[in-house]
């Protein structure tokens, strides 16, 4: 009898480890950064509001840019490398020329619109008129 409970209760110790592995490949696959090739325009937003926001040297720079006769407004986080920014500076942007929401701040000279890779996150506007 204790046999049969033991193999009873490794068959569900291991379907646990099963789902919780499959659950965290299902997280990996979708929190996954997506190449940004489609973000192939360049465009110059203004800066609206530099804060610091809770944490460790973390800002939040507001900005906004136009587009095919379009103002859209967006929002992104940074670490390090803004303490000197301020309202009213320029920030250049990529974009997705398809879909103008879809923009990524471009922060290192070494990389160009279009590339698959440009060392910052994808975020998304609100298309303001």
């Amino acid at each position: 009898m204790a046999s049969s409970e033991l193999a009873s209760f490794l068959r569900f110790a291991v379907a646990l480890v099963v789902l919780f592995v499959l659950g965290v490949a299902a997280m990996l696959w979708l929190t996954r950064e997506r190449p940004q090739d489609h973000l192939s325009a360049r465009v110059q937003a203004d800066v609206l509001e530099v804060s610091r926001s809770t944490g460790r040297d973390r800002y939040l720079i507001r900005y906004e840019y136009r587009y095919d006769r379009h103002t859209y407004y967006a929002t992104t986080r940074f670490t390090t490398g803004v303490d000197d920014w301020r309202s009213a500076d320029e920030l250049w942007l990529c974009i997705d020329p398809d879909e103008p929401t879809a923009n990524a701040p471009l922060l290192d000279d070494g990389v160009a619109c279009g590339d698959e890779d440009l060392d910052n996150g994808t975020e998304t506007a609100v298309r303001l008129r």
